[in-house]
């Protein structure tokens, strides 16, 4: 991932600007995952209009669920967020932990994981998102 794009979504996750929610991307009620909430950092990043970043919404109002990324229910959705976790070379072990973190609630429905615990974890694990790669330009330029 981008070391840019990852301090973006951490300090989103921290801004208690995106109220957190549960087993969808986005909902109506606007609550986001925290894998929702980097599907809106990046698309601001990238200067999309919020249509764009999440385009059509089911017509039953349930909002946009994570199988959307993978089974190309929303296009906008399927194809950015697919984009994104590539970017951050994502595994599926680190998005399922992800999603596990932030769905867990405890008595009276609130979230034992807050964005704020979210985004901790995210930086005491940067190695897991952040590939340190060496451009083929360097490479042969040294040969």
């Amino acid at each position: 991932m981008k070391t840019k794009l990852l301090n973006k979504w951490t300090a989103a996750l921290r801004s208690r600007e995106y109220p957190q929610g549960a087993g969808l991307l986005r909902n109506d009620y606007n609550e986001f995952c925290c894998i929702g909430v980097l599907h809106d950092v990046a698309g601001k990043e990238k200067g999309l209009p919020y249509d764009e970043i999440w385009g059509d919404q089911d017509s039953n109002g349930q909002g946009i669920p994570m199988s959307a990324i993978h089974n190309g229910k929303n296009q906008s959705a399927e194809l950015m967020v697919g984009a994104e976790l590539r970017e951050l070379e994502m595994s599926h072990s680190v998005q399922s932990t992800l999603t596990g973190l932030n769905d867990v609630r405890g008595f009276g429905d609130e979230f034992i994981n807050t964005f704020e615990v979210i985004a901790d974890w995210i930086d005491a694990h940067r190695e897991r998102f952040i590939q340190y790669h060496v451009p083929c330009e360097e490479n042969e330029s040294k040969s």
